[in-house]
């Protein structure tokens, strides 16, 4: 974004210089503003394209990310759940074969 802006900056300056140079009425000055004009609009262009061409790149990077990052967190979160229920029912199975031991003890 910094680079287009100053070519951006840059291109206005050479489309204020070619306005000068033809109010004054000088050909050979207009004509090397316009080749300065040509090519600072491409440059100005492709600063566009290259950021449109990251910005859509990074938008990918991101939802590929995100649809990863959920996926994972919901294996961990089934998986964390699962084995508490494993350790749940592990404890009522302990107090199951406590509990004859227990109604001896009242």
């Amino acid at each position: 974004a910094v680079v287009s802006t100053q070519s951006t900056g840059t291109l206005a300056k050479k489309r204020e210089a070619k306005n000068k140079a033809t109010l004054q009425g000088k050909a050979d000055r207009v004509a090397q503003c316009d080749e300065d004009i040509r090519f600072w609009e491409g440059k100005v262009e492709k600063c566009q394209e290259d950021f449109e061409v990251i910005s859509k790149n990074l938008k990918e990077e991101i939802r590929i990310f995100e649809e990863i990052w959920v996926r994972d967190i919901k294996e961990s979160a089934i998986s964390y759940f699962q084995k508490l229920i494993d350790c749940e029912n592990q404890i009522v199975g302990h107090w199951k074969e406590f509990l004859p031991e227990a109604k001896i003890i009242n």
